[in-house]
């Protein structure tokens, strides 16, 4: 892991286009990796969240 890997709650709200009320619901709820090192400010890992946003890939239809 590089530390320039990991980015705040703004940047991955910024990265998912979501507001930040929904990225904490989606912390709280547990439906989002993220890392909290110190207890308060939570922190993610940009590979982790890329992989998050691709797990349900709908496959192209060729109609």
């Amino acid at each position: 892991m590089d530390t320039n890997d990991l980015i705040s709650s703004h940047q991955c709200a910024e990265l998912l286009g979501v507001s930040l009320s929904y990225l904490y619901k989606l912390t709280s709820s547990r439906k989002i990796p993220y890392y909290r090192p110190n207890g308060k400010k939570i922190y993610f890992l940009r590979p982790e969240i890329i992989q998050w946003i691709t797990r349900n890939r709908i496959e192209v239809s060729n109609d």
